[in-house]
């Protein structure tokens, strides 16, 4: 029973992004030889949608996330469009970790937070990406 409601709630969640983001695909992450998550990304024509990312809990705090979002920010650099994405509120962890990266809040609501990166923005040109 667990795993049909997993299953529900992926097919739930991929056909709602599918039809939120028309066009837009996600890519399974790799560290070795093991699947350790997923990035979600929507190119639009006036921006980049970061619509989700998902790390392993075993696989978080080791790189991953930063290396999948500063190879996103480059592509962004050379597109000359900026990243947006949407975080829950309350997920102070994610928040944090946008925020370090060089993500704003441009706009909050009840629920989510909306942060942007935007490549011409001063404080993108100081980050150390590795």
């Amino acid at each position: 029973m667990k795993g049909q409601l997993i299953r529900m709630q992926y097919v739930a969640q991929k056909d709602g992004y599918s039809a939120q983001y028309p066009g837009s695909n996600f890519e399974i992450i790799f560290e070795d030889e093991s699947k350790v998550g997923r990035i979600w990304i929507a190119r639009l024509p006036d921006s980049i949608h970061l619509v989700d990312i998902a790390i392993l809990p075993q696989a978080q705090h080791s790189g991953i996330g930063t290396k999948l979002i500063c190879e996103l920010q480059r592509e962004a650099e050379t597109a000359k469009k900026p990243i947006c994405l949407s975080v829950f509120r309350f997920n102070e962890g994610s928040v944090r970790f946008h925020q370090r990266l060089g993500f704003a809040v441009v706009r909050e609501d009840e629920i989510q937070l909306h942060l942007e990166w935007n490549p011409r923005s001063p404080i993108s040109k100081d980050l150390k990406q590795p």
